[in-house]
């Protein structure tokens, strides 16, 4: 009640102060330490002369895991609707639950790892995470996605609508599903100068991203474990990813054409705010008009995400807001992100209560300036 009648009620000032907490107690605590100017993990405090420009970064394939979102399904009706709407929809298409794949913990081997499932079940959390901030009037000026995250970052940006980003987003993954299993992906700890001598004249290895705080190869598994062990005799540090497959390398190549049909089908628009491209690491101009080329050529080439957080600079963007499961991309954007560390935030965190998570990145946002409809946000607390 008084989290309520203070953030309905009362005037939002430059300088402000935001606490989290639990239950009464910890916010006792935390208001008397407030007030001597202490400052603890639970308190946010910023002084903001104008509402800032807000990007959303949406999280790719990799940050999955079973669970992401349950209760903000259990406790959230604009996110619950969001997640019930995917799962009917997938329904026309495909067998299987959505729900199950996402909230089944005896699911064994986890369904959500499977490719054929995770890329619709990560867009389907990065609806219910626009949506919801979208109902509190929490809204980007700029959007960017890693990889399958440019699905929901174009439907933000009014590209293509929610349904038809989640079909092209089920077919993207059932598509690259059914090709082998096998190959590699190796992310290396090193200049993408270096690596590029390294990897030069290798054709059965991609570059599949550039990450800013290290760089992404993919392809053959005899190949990049060749380059592993050429790596380690330099004293390069380097990490072999688990993925089911060799993503934005030639072992995609079967997946391109029938891809790039599927998504000729789709009615897409001019975006109608910036979207930096993965393509190029740039903004898509204003003009432009996908088509199914670009997506085939998405799934082909590299992710220039480095670029594109420099980009989003370049757009002076001020907070950077991960709509994601968990904090991947806002631990590898602050390699090039220009602004403070309090400035990248995200909504969710995998060893955390989502309720809690979400609501420690409300109070980072409002520390920096940005002014939620808390009577919209408080409706169903």
């Amino acid at each position: 009640e008084l989290a309520a009648a203070t953030n309905v009620g009362r005037s939002h000032f430059e300088y402000r102060a935001a606490i989290v907490a639990s239950d009464r107690h910890a916010a006792q605590d935390s208001l008397r330490s407030l007030a001597r100017g202490g400052t603890d993990a639970s308190i946010f405090v910023g002084n903001q002369r104008r509402a800032p420009r807000v990007a959303w970064q949406f999280t790719g394939q990799g940050a999955q895991y079973t669970g992401m979102g349950r209760q903000l399904y259990q406790s959230q009706p604009v996110f619950r609707a969001a997640i019930d709407h995917c799962d009917q929809q997938l329904r026309q298409f495909r067998e299987g639950s959505l729900r199950q794949v996402l909230f089944d913990d005896d699911a064994e081997p986890a369904a959500v790892d499977n490719t054929h499932w995770t890329q619709p079940a990560i867009f389907a959390v990065q609806m219910g995470l626009a949506r919801l901030l979208d109902s509190w009037n929490i809204r980007p000026d700029a959007v960017v996605g890693h990889s399958v995250g440019q699905y929901a970052a174009a439907c933000v940006a009014g590209i293509m609508s929610w349904d038809d980003g989640l079909r092209l987003i089920a077919e993207r993954g059932r598509l690259i599903g059914e090709l082998p299993a096998g190959g590699r992906m190796l992310a290396i700890f090193a200049a993408e100068q270096v690596i590029g001598q390294i990897i030069d004249g290798e054709s059965e290895v991609s570059l599949a991203a550039l990450n800013g705080t290290h760089v992404v190869i993919s392809g053959d598994e005899a190949a990049i474990d060749r380059i592993a062990q050429v790596l380690a005799d330099r004293r390069i540090r380097s990490r072999k990813l688990v993925t089911s497959h060799a993503f934005h390398s030639h072992l995609m190549d079967p997946a391109l054409e029938p891809f790039a049909r599927v998504a000729d089908g789709i009615d897409f628009q001019p975006p109608t705010m910036p979207l930096v491209c993965n393509l190029t690491g740039q903004v898509l101009p204003a003009n432009r008009k996908l088509d199914g080329n670009y997506w085939a050529e998405h799934i082909r080439q590299p992710v220039q995400y480095a670029p594109g957080i420099d980009a989003l600079s370049g757009l002076n963007c001020d907070v950077l807001i991960e709509v994601g499961p968990q904090a991947v991309l806002t631990r590898m954007a602050a390699a090039n992100w220009n602004r403070s560390a309090e400035t990248l935030i995200s909504c969710l965190q995998k060893e955390s209560d989502d309720n809690l998570a979400l609501a420690t990145a409300i109070a980072q946002m409002y520390s920096q300036g940005i002014t939620p409809d808390f009577r919209a946000m408080h409706r169903h607390t």
